[in-house]
């Protein structure tokens, strides 16, 4: 027995990197702690170089895809995603949920609306069964299904879970915490496009200052709110002011991202738009 032991420990070093690939190491582990080697032995041989991903190597590259502005190649990991999860974990299980999340995120990118609404809708259930009324987990769905009803404006059904996002951020991870920053920009959005300018500047205000607290310059969250910052000059009529914010957020993404990149897209478009705007008031 010590000798197929032995064996099996060679194979095992010789394949850790195709069981880490195929999400099975937590198997293999149990079955050295029980001593069981022809469970082990079994585990190791049929996970081979040609096995599917597991769901957290298809999560890293939906994530790395979504931030490359791939989104239909994104789409597709994520379909797959959520087979595995399904398979693997079930659909009750969190993983399942935080699936339906970047699926619907990745849905919404695409202007399928309904869709994402489906889907958030059913991965906040299953969250709440699994975690409860007020877990930050929860917050970021109601954060995102908020996000689809404003880009819809429907802004009635954003703004009490935009809200209640907001205030269960504050209450787990303190008031000057960068997910309390996120959440402060969306609501700010929100308050933009229903003129209630005074409220939008002051939950800007605050934003940027958790921003500039927590991270460096130019970070991506700090980028958000001084693009949102810019927005909201343009829904004011003050185009002057707006155009150096959104030039500034032009001037980081196009170092930071390729030129295709839809978020770089989202500024040149907004820079287009405001430059419309200054024309027809006269201003150059």
């Amino acid at each position: 027995m010590a000798c197929v032991m032995k064996v099996t420990m060679k194979i095992l070093g010789k394949r850790i990197h195709i069981l880490r690939r195929c999400g099975m190491l937590r198997q293999v582990e149990a079955s050295m702690k029980t001593g069981s080697t022809v469970v082990l032995l079994v585990l190791i041989m049929g996970c081979s170089e040609t096995s599917p991903p597991s769901w957290f190597t298809l999560n890293t590259e939906i994530k790395v895809l979504h931030k490359q502005g791939n989104y239909h190649a994104a789409l597709e990991k994520a379909k797959q995603a959520l087979d595995v999860a399904r398979d693997q974990y079930g659909e009750e299980h969190r993983f399942f949920a935080s699936t339906l999340n970047n699926l619907a995120l990745l849905h919404k990118r695409l202007g399928l609306y309904e869709m994402a609404e489906t889907q958030y809708k059913q991965a906040i259930e299953i969250m709440k069964a699994s975690l409860g009324d007020d877990h930050p987990a929860l917050a970021t769905l109601f954060n995102n299904l908020a996000a689809v009803y404003r880009d819809q404006e429907r802004f009635n059904d954003a703004a009490p879970l935009f809200r209640k996002a907001l205030a269960i951020y504050e209450e787990h991870h303190g008031a000057n915490a960068p997910s309390v920053g996120v959440a402060l920009v969306n609501l700010a959005g929100l308050y933009t496009r229903t003129q209630r300018y005074d409220d939008a500047e002051q939950l800007l205000t605050r934003a940027r200052r958790v921003f500039d607290d927590a991270f460096l310059p130019n970070h991506p969250y700090s980028l958000a709110a001084l693009n949102s910052l810019g927005d909201l000059r343009v829904a004011q009529g003050n185009y002057e002011d707006a155009l150096p914010l959104y030039e500034e957020v032009l001037r980081v993404r196009e170092y930071a991202l390729p030129s295709d990149h839809p978020d770089l897209t989202a500024v040149l478009a907004s820079i287009q738009e405001l430059n419309k705007l200054r024309g027809k008031t006269g201003l150059r």
